[in-house]
């Protein structure tokens, strides 16, 4: 039987080369394989024929062949198959080539260039070499991985070279057997090549069909549409994109315009297109790989067209948010500082909870706080938890399903909750909210997920959240009939609108207002002594209260009545008849406390207190009052909080700090209306 050695520089090219053989000459020859690390000292290889596996080793195997042995020196090539994976490296990328010797290196890199790869740099590279380009990112090898040098590389195997076709005839004449294997000599070297062939057709096909599919899909868009490969050559367009831009033969003259422009503008800006104002987009980030540009176009006349449609389709819905913060007449400081916060609040998409008496105006709040918002093209949808009940609230909040309960609506209905996605909702009077709607209510808000009733798949939302209560939930917490969780949850961000009474200042120019825009009213005198009735008066429904008044006192007017002796009435009457019990409570622990150390200081100290941060320690509350140039050490601080504290005028929490309650704020406001109306009556007195 006929015998071949095979001598190679690595066991892993023997091994590969011996396995290609046996596919062509089968059993045939007896095909052994060795290297030079397997060989003994001295000892010489004799065999029938011996094929060493590179020119470039010719020296080395000569010593190890005994004298008179035929011998082949074997061309390899690089494998056609796997030659399509360097493809993919990014063009001028540099890329190390990996062998045992520079020289095979070297023969490789030359190979790898034949073969038509050209848009990448190759640096050679072999074990204990000093010099080399260390800046590759990519590295070639030959299916010797364990001479990669020690360094982060993104490694693209090749495969074991195999022998060339000219090498394998050769050997079968040398062996005599070429006329038995020529056919399989033909079938195998061309088999790879036909297989490649074949595939890329296959791929051919594919890709056309993706090109139709892809330009059709693109034609759906009413925007404009371009994708540019990466040398910012059209690739791709829709027909609104060849419209726009006048593409012919896949080129415009606008697109170096556009692409110039993304130096000053970004990547999201206005542009004229023959006389036309559009929009452009533009998105080059493909995961990281630079694939190319995607340009879109849209004619800001068709966004105008889409933005009107969806403010009427909202507006239509009554999801409108109609107040803005300039819609909230006030001269008086606390409501400046609440606005300012408020302000800042609407920059964040944090949970507010806004706290206040009936008819202080919470919604008007919401909205204007919706409209400052980054929300504010979206839906204002306001929910009233008081005028609902539980059956009725669960399906209104979360929607239903069809069928599931009986006069469901057919086909279900949406809820409150994923109509208001991506805008805003304002859950009024959350106060008066079951505890079982208050835990269904905690789960939206942790999860951002609605289950409509009957229903068994979640609709993710994407939410801000405001309520609002007059109630004082913390109380109702330690009653155990509202969730703390949830009290945790909404009171993010705690806004508190004061009453009338803390802010009489801004009465008169509230009243003033109504008559002239709600009632058409527009006095041009108006009496001081009604203006003093109107600001001494608790006006314990608030704001609603005030527009009644407003209104009772507009169809006088407009009947030419006696319209200043009515008001004059209806204030004393009502003055009369209501006293606000904060208010005498108020004057009743003003009197205690004067009784306990000098009033001034109580005072000065709840007004600090109700300044930002809103919550103090008895240290930074020394220090603050100290700036305000009033001098009370930290023991004395500590002495009158528990005074306060007594009357329920402030709240302690170990580690939270000490803050004020709404009953300080009524004591300061009482104070403040007792002094001024002091130095008032001393005014009178100095005068007479």
């Amino acid at each position: 039987m006929l015998s071949m050695t095979l001598l190679s520089l690595t066991a892993n090219t023997a091994i590969a080369t011996q396995k290609q053989l046996k596919e062509i000459f089968g059993d045939m020859v007896d095909i052994k394989s060795t290297c030079f690390e397997e060989l003994m000292p001295g000892s010489k290889i004799s065999d029938t024929l011996v094929v060493v596996t590179s020119h470039t080793i010719e020296l080395m195997a000569l010593e190890s062949i005994m004298p008179g042995t035929k011998t082949v020196f074997a061309d390899r090539i690089v494998n056609i198959e796997a030659v399509s994976k360097l493809y993919e490296v990014p063009e001028g990328s540099s890329v190390l080539v990996v062998n045992k010797l520079y020289d095979t290196a070297s023969q490789a890199i030359d190979q790898l260039i034949g073969a038509g790869i050209s848009h990448i740099q190759f640096h050679p590279y072999y074990p204990g070499m000093e010099t080399w380009n260390k800046d590759c990112k990519y590295v070639v090898t030959f299916g010797e991985k364990q001479l990669i040098p020690d360094q982060e590389f993104e490694v693209i195997d090749l495969g074991i070279r195999p022998i060339d076709i000219n090498t394998c005839i050769r050997i079968s004449m040398e062996l005599g057997i070429y006329e038995s294997v020529k056919h399989t000599l033909t079938s195998v070297f061309f088999r790879p090549s036909l297989q490649l062939l074949y595939h890329y057709s296959q791929e051919y096909s594919k890709n056309l069909f993706l090109t139709e599919k892809l330009q059709q899909l693109l034609n759906i868009f009413k925007s404009g549409i371009v994708l540019l490969d990466r040398n910012r050559k059209i690739s791709f367009y829709n027909y609104k994109a060849q419209q726009l831009l006048c593409i012919k033969d896949n080129s415009s003259s606008h697109i170096k315009s556009i692409l110039d422009k993304i130096k000053a503008s970004g990547k999201d800006f206005f542009y004229s297109i023959n006389g036309k104002s559009c929009h452009i987009e533009i998105n080059n980030n493909s995961l990281g790989k630079d694939l190319g540009t995607i340009i879109t176009i849209d004619d800001i006349r068709n966004i105008e067209r889409i933005e009107k449609s969806y403010r009427f389709s909202i507006h239509e819905r009554g999801l409108v948010a109609e107040y803005r913060f300039t819609d909230i007449l006030h001269k008086s400081k606390v409501m400046e500082q609440l606005i300012m916060k408020a302000k800042q609040f609407a920059k964040s998409n944090s949970t507010i909870l806004i706290e206040g008496e009936s008819g202080t105006g919470k919604e008007l709040l919401a909205q204007a706080i919706h409209n400052a918002s980054e929300r504010s093209g979206e839906a204002f949808v306001a929910v009233n938890f008081a005028a609902l009940s539980e059956n009725l609230c669960e399906s209104e909040l979360f929607g239903y399903e069809d069928g599931a309960f009986t006069g469901a609506k057919k086909g279900g209905k949406l809820g409150l909750f994923a109509i208001a996605h991506k805008g805003t909702i304002f859950l009024d009077e959350i106060g008066d909210a079951s505890i079982n709607i208050q835990k269904k209510v905690l789960r939206v808000i942790q999860e951002r997920q609605v289950l409509p009733v009957g229903g068994s798949q979640v609709i993710p939302v994407n939410i801000r959240i405001i309520a609002a209560t007059n109630r004082d939930l913390q109380t109702m917490v330690n009653e155990g009939t509202f969730r703390q969780d949830l009290f945790y949850r909404l009171s993010v961000l705690p806004l508190r609108i004061p009453s009338l009474r803390e802010r009489a200042e801004d009465i008169f120019l509230l009243f003033i207002n109504i008559l002239r825009n709600q009632f058409q009213v527009d006095l041009e005198m108006f009496p001081d002594d009604l203006k003093m009735e109107l600001e001494y008066y608790k006006w314990p429904g608030n704001v609603r209260e005030l527009r009644n008044t407003a209104e009772y006192m507009s169809n006088f007017i407009q009947l030419n009545m006696d319209w200043k002796e009515e008001l004059l009435n209806v204030m004393r009457n009502k003055i009369n008849k209501t006293v606000a019990e904060k208010d005498t409570t108020a004057e009743k622990i003003i009197r205690s406390l004067e009784e306990h150390s000098q009033i001034e200081n109580y005072i000065n100290i709840l007004k600090a207190l109700d300044s930002p941060p809103f919550k103090w320690t008895r240290k930074c509350l020394c220090n603050e009052l100290e700036k305000s140039g009033i001098s009370i050490s930290e023991s004395q601080i500590k002495r009158h909080l528990l005074t306060l504290k007594e009357f329920e005028l402030v709240q302690s929490k170990t580690g939270d700090g000490t803050y004020i309650k709404d009953m300080g704020r009524v004591v300061i406001n009482q104070f403040e209306r007792e002094t001024a109306a002091a130095k008032k009556h001393l005014s009178m007195i100095v005068g007479q």
